[in-house]
């Protein structure tokens, strides 16, 4: 299973993916209408434009913690992608 390297979105299906095209390491989400990626930047702008809205806080609040919550999920999720190929390639090899 891949994960988004962007937002670390599980990516379960072919519909997860910008424009259905399962080569790309990114999610539909994270991705532009022509499916190139979304630098960090235009995402955190996203991220704190729905985070303010949901939850009712200050901007200032909601840009800290979408930077937050894009760093920690961007970690995590290339962590996780490392450790899911490194174990892909050791079953590959026997």
């Amino acid at each position: 299973m891949k994960m988004c390297i962007a937002c670390g979105m599980p990516m379960t299906a072919i519909a997860d993916y910008p424009l259905l095209d399962m080569s790309k390491n990114y999610c539909k989400h994270c991705a532009h209408k022509d499916g190139t990626m979304k630098t960090f930047d235009e995402k955190w702008h996203e991220v704190t434009l729905q985070y303010a809205q949901n939850h009712n806080v200050d901007n200032a609040v909601a840009k800290q913690t979408a930077y937050i919550i894009l760093k920690k999920s961007t970690t995590t999720c290339l962590e996780t992608q490392v450790v899911v190929d490194f174990l892909g390639n050791q079953n590959a090899l026997r």
